[in-house]
């Protein structure tokens, strides 16, 4: 889901009491090996290939469990589980990068879908004889030439030092291209704190100087450190102490990251360098044990071998630019654009720790030292270090595609489309979209939305059987469309390059069922947004909801912040299905064992009867408008610990969890519920509404009616087990 399209200012979720808790226990399996595929202007990257080929005498571009998730397609629920199962491994996994669009993982994550789709029977060649219908993001800022972003130092009585691109210096897209020459001002933290007395500018001359500073704060290691609450943590921010810098006469601005930043990321790569070399090693095991017959195999062996080398040396050259703290090229860009107008440059902490011992014989490590055991100043302007700043930033862009199958329509309805759609990019290592700020780390997006991604795969299997396997009605059906979209992170682009350029004529498209955030059922509660899109729309929703019986929740609505708003946009009714925030979205944490697979799969068989529903009904669905606010549904997670019942009028409190928050704040069986801080109380659900728009850790003030007298209680939430 994009975090563009929409502002939620704090994720919540979970409910009260009593209420079932859904859950699926699943073995973390092993990633399954994947080859690469090879496609025009497309990066070949391999994952291995399953030992079955060789023994098999066969190499396939498809990899094998996903040939074998097509063949068994007409299985029972457990088979459908178990194939998603092994698609969320593999789009989920950690060497996917996260599926960013900076990353090679979106492409090969793309091939994955598109060998999916063909595997599954569809057609695929819709595109100049591929399922790729590309299209550009623009990724912000990037760097120029190496011999225009460079930081040349000259120290009194000591060679030359340059700092170069990629290797210890990077320019920020928060400042501008430029050149900028001056003495070294160090600035410590580029903290004024007045209300502190606190300035690492008192005393120092930073006109037309070249400004070192430290991320993030003074004193952060100390037991009592003073810019510990919200007022003062604005000085942190990379644009407050830039602005402070130019403030002060800064012609440039080196930023140094901070030490436990540096060292996280290091670990990181080096994680990513033990997995990469077992990785070899097992491709290794794999050619040494290979039928000496097969000498094209072996070839391929070796050639994965060989692409496999070159990805660990690049990770090699990765950990020694991550060891010096290299901040990414937009990692210090604010929400709101802000730039500087000088040059800035995340400078090695190497390249640091040369200029403060040339000007003060302490290093950076003796510095940041310093800084934590006493939080005063210690700036200093030396003027026998003349520093040489030349940034040329330009725009990024990267090459995607959305990844298009289509069943055959047939009859008087074979020209209509129904589309299914859902997006396969994520936000990769963090940074644009995440919110883990400052974080680099692989955002899996197992729940965002992988989860969508193996539903839409696993649809088109069962509907392509479903229909082959059957006549279709007298009317004919209508071709059904599936797309994984990409950029949706960044603002519905490749759902909206679709309606710009669709394959098939958006006049003739009924309607869209987007699917975005579906692995994670809680409480049985499935929001259906879009509702109110077509007037047939809950009728047919009551009938499809009649076996499996959700709780579900319907938003008339055809706006929000994912992919079925472009087609709403043109008039087409939509259909998108959701299972709610949670506080993982868009962080490192929306991983594989969260996902409920069980319940994936019963979203997945209502959706199914949805899409033949749509597809065979000689009624298209009547487009109807909606109003485009809408506010998207959190999942509880506060605890009260309550169970109620309704006695008319009132709504009263039946039973108390021992130790509950509730019991702690005072509520007690029987007391009848009249106001949840400012929300009158007329049914349970306004209950539930108060609590699950609230976090753990939140007092709420519950006014009751007990023994005729009127009451007020403070309660404060606890997490939800």
């Amino acid at each position: 889901m994009s975090l563009r399209c929409f502002a939620t200012a704090r994720l919540s979720a979970r409910p009260s009491a009593f209420l079932p808790l859904l859950g699926v226990s699943v073995l973390r399996d092993p990633l399954p090996a994947s080859p690469g595929r090879l496609l025009p202007g497309r990066q070949l990257a391999w994952g291995g290939v399953l030992a079955a080929c060789l023994l098999a005498g066969t190499f396939s571009a498809t990899p094998v469990w996903a040939k074998e998730n097509a063949a068994s397609a007409g299985s029972s629920p457990a088979a459908s589980q178990a194939r998603m199962q092994r698609d969320m491994q593999y789009l989920a996994a950690d060497r996917l990068r996260g599926r960013g669009p900076e990353t090679a993982g979106l492409a090969l994550a793309g091939d994955y879908i598109a060998d999916a789709f063909q595997a599954a029977g569809l057609q695929t060649e819709l595109v100049d004889g591929q399922p790729f219908q590309p299209f550009e993001i623009d990724l912000g800022g990037a760097a120029g030439p190496a011999e225009r972003n460079r930081v040349a130092i000259r120290i009194e009585g000591q060679p030359p030092v340059v700092a170069e691109l990629e290797k210890t210096m990077r320019p920020l897209s928060i400042g501008h291209s430029g050149q900028a020459t001056g003495p070294l001002v160090f600035a410590g933290y580029s903290v004024t704190a007045p209300q502190l007395n606190y300035d690492d500018y008192a005393g120092v001359d930073a006109e037309g100087a070249v400004v070192l500073l430290l991320r993030k704060l003074p004193g952060s290691r100390s037991e009592a450190p003073r810019f510990d609450d919200a007022e003062h943590r604005q000085h942190a921010y990379f644009a407050t102490k830039i602005r402070r810098a130019v403030e002060q006469g800064a012609r440039a601005v080196l930023i140094v990251n901070d030490r436990d930043s540096a060292a996280a990321e290091a670990a990181q790569v080096r994680r990513q360098i033990a997995a990469e070399q077992e990785r070899i090693a097992d491709l290794q095991t794999s050619l040494a044990e290979a039928p000496e017959g097969l000498e094209k195999i072996r070839a391929r062996w070796r050639q994965a071998i060989a692409t496999a080398d070159q990805q660990l040396a690049a990770l090699h050259e990765e950990l020694a630019v991550a060891e010096g703290g290299l901040l990414g090229i937009d990692q210090a860009a604010g929400a709101d654009g802000e730039k500087a107008a000088v040059p800035v440059v995340s400078l090695s902490r190497q390249i640091a720790d040369q200029l403060l011992q040339a000007a003060t014989g302490r290093g950076l490590l003796a510095t940041e030292a310093w800084y934590d055991e006493e939080t005063t100043p210690h700036s200093f302007r030396a003027e026998t270090i003349t520093v040489t700043v030349e940034t040329a930033l330009q725009q990024a862009t990267a090459e995607t595609a959305n990844v298009v199958g289509s069943l055959p329509g047939s009859g008087p309805l074979g020209d209509q489309t129904v589309v299914i759609g859902a997006h396969y990019d994520h936000v990769g290592m963090g940074g644009y979209g995440s919110l883990a700020p400052g974080t680099v780390a692989v955002h899996n997006g197992a729940d965002d939305n992988a989860s969508g991604t193996v539903v839409l795969m696993e649809l088109a299997r069962r509907l392509q059987r479903r229909f082959v396997a059957s006549e279709p009605p007298s009317e004919g059906r209508r071709r059904v469309v599936f797309i994984a979209f990409s950029g949706e992170e960044r603002g519905l682009l490749g759902s909206k390059h679709y309606v710009a350029s669709p394959l098939f004529p958006l006049a003739e498209t009924v309607a869209m069922i987007n699917l975005d955030m579906v692995g994670r059922l809680r409480d049985n509660e499935l929001t259906v947004y879009g509702t109110g899109t077509a007037a047939e729309f809950d009728g047919l929703l009551d009938r499809l909801n009649a076996e499996p019986s959700f709780r579900l929740l319907r938003v008339r609505s055809g706006y929000g912040p994912s992919d079925h708003q472009s087609f709403y946009e043109q008039q087409i009714p939509v259909l998108f299905f959701f299972t709610g925030l949670h506080n993982d979205y868009h962080r490192p944490s929306d991983d594989f064992d969260k996902i409920d697979f069980g319940g994936m799969t019963r979203i997945t068989d209502t959706i199914l009867q949805a899409a033949v529903q749509l597809a065979t009904d000689p009624q298209r669905p009547t487009y109807q408008a909606t109003e485009p606010g809408i506010t998207i549904r959190r999942q509880l997670t506060a605890f009260l610990g309550i169970r109620m019942a309704v006695r008319e009028p009132h709504v009263v409190i039946e039973a108390v969890v021992p130790g509950s928050p509730a019991e702690r704040g005072g509520l007690a069986a029987g007391d009848q519920i009249i106001q949840l801080g400012d929300r009158r109380i007329a049914q349970i659900q306004d209950v539930r509404d108060g609590v699950r728009a609230r976090d753990p850790g939140d007092q709420v003030d519950f006014q009751v009616r007990r023994q005729e007298q009127l009451q007020t209680f403070s309660v404060t939430l606890g997490e939800r087990p």
